[in-house]
């Protein structure tokens, strides 16, 4: 749940001025990448960075589709890169609709705010992520990009299977640039859920309320900002799911947080229906 921490470094640059999430991307994207765009139909300068975190923005996802996960199984060792993806993204698919009208998941508009928070900050994404979300503050060590590049070694991912597949050797690349790429233990990852929803991460309550109700996103739409909202015996609650596996969710009634993993890639489902049973009975 990469998504999740990337909203909420932007939520940061917001609340401290930095940022104005509703400024079109045209703007905070390189040329080269609002010409790749443009080309398919898309118009950047219409596109804000608000939509792009509701993936409101008509966006598809480079890998959602049979011929995108066809392209990663050919090549597991691939070291991607940001462009390369974002011109997958335009060869395999349309433009879905115009911003603003529709939800549709899409990491492709992830990859473009991380090079964002680049733009904004002239930090390299992860350093950048983890100081905006006040990792150091909050004692969280396990939680790394894991293709960071300094004289400490990234952390190992598990061995995880995707169709079969065991991709403990696959390039981090493949998922590396906002709509994935942290790595890390679930206690850290609870504790920085808890930090989040207990004021442990924003200056102020108002970009919390902002991120769980994320004015203008689509009627139909259960997302917010980098979270899920759904409702389960008459709590709300927050989650997020990670194509490797995690899953985590927090109900702000409770004060209480889940995290999963799961290490088959059909072990996600069951995680999810059991969690949403356990909280049902306790609800």
């Amino acid at each position: 749940m990469t998504i999740t921490f990337v909203a909420a470094a932007l939520l940061r640059l917001s609340e401290t001025g930095r940022l104005d999430l509703d400024s079109p991307i045209e703007r905070l994207t390189s040329s080269e990448h609002s010409a790749i765009l443009r080309a398919d139909g898309y118009q950047p300068e219409n596109i804000t960075v608000r939509q792009l975190m509701m993936h409101s923005a008509g966006l598809a996802d480079h890998f959602a589709s049979d011929e995108g996960i066809a392209v990663a199984f050919a090549n597991p060792q691939r070291l991607w890169k940001r462009t390369q993806q974002l011109a997958l993204m335009t060869r395999l698919t349309d433009p879905l609709g115009k911003p603003g009208e529709t939800f549709s998941y899409s990491d492709t508009g992830y990859i473009l705010l991380g090079e964002i928070i680049e733009k904004v900050t002239g930090e390299p994404l992860d350093e950048a992520v983890q100081s905006l979300n006040g990792f150091q503050e909050l004692g969280i060590a396990s939680l790394r990009w894991e293709t960071l590049t300094g004289e400490e070694p990234a952390p190992v991912r598990a061995h995880q299977c995707i169709q079969g597949v065991d991709i403990f050797d696959w390039n981090g690349s493949l998922d590396a640039f906002g709509g994935g790429g942290l790595i890390g233990n679930v206690e850290d990852t609870a504790r920085y859920f808890d930090a989040l929803f207990s004021g442990g991460v924003f200056a102020a309550p108002e970009t919390l309320e902002t991120m769980m109700s994320a004015p203008g996103h689509p009627e139909v739409s259960q997302y917010r900002l980098g979270l899920f909202m759904h409702e389960v015996g008459g709590h709300d609650v927050y989650s997020h799911g990670g194509f490797w596996g995690v899953h985590v969710l927090h109900v702000p009634s409770l004060n209480l947080t889940i995290v999963c993993v799961a290490l088959a890639e059909e072990g996600e489902k069951a995680v999810t229906a059991k969690t949403g049973r356990q909280l049902s009975n306790r609800f």
